[in-house]
């Protein structure tokens, strides 16, 4: 899919910043919501320009309208629950002061996914590398809380009118036969992705050569349209590459050696967690 045959042609209003005053309001009133309680706490950690971009979105039963209010609402309360029952601000905070190793002992594939570097808009770009992931031994419990934890860390580490990130995906090398052991481990990262960053996604490159179009049709199958719609599939690391650099996500300079260029990611950023976070805020700043 190209991007000329994913850009809208509806003429969605934008969200003033009253509306978004009023949402925030809402999510921060005690007296507007019974179950304040199980999330309020976390409204102060919410973007105001996500939360715009929520409203803006069209509405599913009726695409030339945006969304309802209370519908833009459940959508924030629920991420808001799920940040609340995974404790993902205390969790972040403490591996942010810690050496990283907690982390990296959640997972079976240290490497195998990070923030490295930003677009020409300042857009933080997400990385996923099959090869490095270890399907075969991987706890699916363990791999989520450590995607959750890189992923959502990288989005707190935004401000301003940064709300959007890229996200490359290297899915053409990697032993079927022991992916096919964990069946479960693919489904179970698309429903962390949708829950955690619904509007988020600027772009996604899927490079799945001869064998990863598999988990792209499973992506297709289970995330939602919104996202797919955005998920450029790629036969070759340096097709990719090159579209990339055509999209303002890197440079000529910023190609990657796994993906034909010269640039390293540096290792302490790909496989640390505290210096990998700390690397993409100064990025962003």
């Amino acid at each position: 899919m190209s991007k000329s045959n994913t850009s809208s042609t509806l003429n969605i209003s934008l969200v003033s910043n009253g509306e978004v005053n009023r949402m925030m309001t809402s999510l921060s009133s005690k007296e507007d919501a019974e179950d304040y309680y199980e999330w309020g706490d976390e409204v102060k950690n919410l973007s105001r320009e996500w939360v715009r971009a929520i409203m803006s979105q069209p509405y599913s039963r009726n695409k030339q309208k945006r969304r309802p209010f209370d519908y833009s609402r459940k959508k924030v309360i629920e991420y808001l629950l799920w940040r609340k029952r995974e404790d993902i601000t205390s969790k972040i905070e403490h591996h942010m002061n810690s050496d990283g190793s907690d982390i990296a002992r959640l997972t079976t594939g240290p490497g195998s996914l990070y923030w490295h570097g930003v677009d020409s808009e300042g857009s933080p770009i997400l990385w996923y590398h099959a090869d490095k992931t270890c399907f075969d031994s991987a706890v699916v419990k363990n791999e989520i809380e450590c995607s959750s934890l890189i992923i959502q860390a990288g989005l707190d580490a935004m401000s301003g009118k940064t709300y959007r990130f890229n996200f490359i995906i290297c899915f053409d090398v990697f032993n079927p036969l022991k992916a096919m052991k964990n069946p479960n481990l693919a489904p179970a990262f698309i429903k962390l992705f949708m829950k955690i960053c619904p509007d988020r996604l600027k772009w996604a490159y899927m490079v799945t050569g001869s064998i990863g179009h598999m988990f792209y049709k499973v992506a297709s199958t289970l995330a939602s349209a919104s996202i797919m719609h955005k998920v450029i599939e790629t036969r070759s690391r340096g097709e990719s590459a090159r579209m990339m650099i055509r999209d303002g996500v890197i440079s000529n300079d910023e190609v990657p050696i796994f993906m034909g260029g010269k640039y390293v990611h540096d290792k302490e950023i790909t496989l640390n967690f505290p210096t990998m976070i700390r690397s993409i805020t100064v990025a962003m700043a």
